[in-house]
């Protein structure tokens, strides 16, 4: 057995499809857990999921990960990587990327966003307007 770890924000289904005649079908097709990093509601409050899942898989299937292109992008950029041992996904998350694109902001995103802003108008960037139709 091997580990996918993944800082993805969402489950990732990799699939590989055949073409028979101009339809397509699934031939196969390996789920990885996600969630990593999205701030959830849980008991009345804000709370932040872990940086990291694992999801175990076959040898077989590990194999065909490593050949499959989606997967092979996501390694590239740092989101996924096998294991051969199930070891701890916070601790392997700290080698990764963190921020796919699609995790929602939590609190403090937008109390560093509200801070750089503000940081920005005090060197004199000019703060933004809005425009309508009736400006134009």
């Amino acid at each position: 057995m091997k580990h996918v770890i993944s800082t993805l924000a969402a489950p990732t289904a990799y699939a590989g499809w055949l073409s028979n005649a101009g339809l397509n079908t699934i031939e196969k097709k390996v789920v990885i857990n996600g969630g990593a990093g999205v701030a959830i509601l849980g008991g009345g409050q804000i709370v932040d999921t872990p940086n990291a899942s694992r999801t175990e898989v076959s040898d077989e299937d590990a194999a065909w990960l490593a050949k499959h292109d989606h997967f092979i992008d996501h390694q590239k950029r740092g989101f996924v990587k096998i294991v051969n041992v199930p070891i701890d996904p916070e601790k392997a998350a700290k080698s990764m990327s963190k921020d796919d694109g699609s995790k929602p902001k939590t609190p403090s995103d937008v109390k560093a966003a509200a801070e750089a802003n503000a940081a920005k108008m005090e060197a004199g960037t000019p703060p933004l307007q809005v425009v309508t139709n009736k400006d134009k």
